[in-house]
C-alpha cells in the first residue's frame, strides 16, 4: 500500500502542473485537513476540498506559471514525504522565483485519496514531521 501512496502523490503533482488544482480534488478525502507551513500568515488549518481550494488560491494568487517541481517522494512509515521546489513568476513583475518546499501526506483511504497534509518551507522540517508520526 505504501508504494501506491508514493505513486499517488507523484501523480497529484503531475496533474496539478498539467491541469491545475481542480483536477487534483479527486485525490482528497471529503474530510481532508491541510496544515500550511508554520510561517503562513493565513489560517493554521484548512478543512475539506473547499478549504484546500482556498489555501491554494491564497498561496498562488500572486504568481503566474506556478508549479511544483518534484525532487523526490519518499515513503516514511504510514506517511509520504514530498521534497520539491515551487516555482512561478511574480504577477505584474514577471520575476521568476523558486523556493524549496515539502509536504507530509497521511491518512490515505485506500482509494487513492489523502486525508491530511502538512506543508513546510524546508525539507528537514518535513522529514522531522514524518519521523514524529
Amino acid at each position: 500500500m505504501s508504494q501506491e501512496n508514493v505513486e499517488t502523490i507523484r501523480t497529484v503533482f503531475e496533474v496539478f502542473n498539467r491541469e491545475g488544482f481542480e483536477a487534483t480534488v479527486p485525490f482528497l478525502t471529503p474530510d481532508t485537513v491541510w496544515y500550511p507551513f508554520p510561517e503562513w500568515p493565513g489560517d493554521s488549518e484548512y478543512h475539506g476540498p473547499a478549504g484546500a481550494r482556498r489555501q491554494v488560491a491564497e498561496w498562488t494568487e500572486n504568481f503566474d506559471d506556478y508549479r511544483w517541481e518534484v525532487d523526490d517522494v519518499i515513503e516514511s512509515g504510514e506517511a509520504v514525504v514530498l521534497l520539491a521546489r515551487h516555482t512561478g513568476r511574480i504577477k505584474g513583475a514577471g520575476t521568476r522565483v523558486e523556493q524549496r518546499i515539502s509536504a507530509v501526506f497521511t491518512d490515505f483511504d485506500g482509494e487513492g485519496r489523502t486525508g491530511r497534509a502538512w506543508f513546510f518551507l524546508s525539507w528537514e522540517e518535513a522529514r522531522e514531521k514524518a519521523d514524529s508520526l
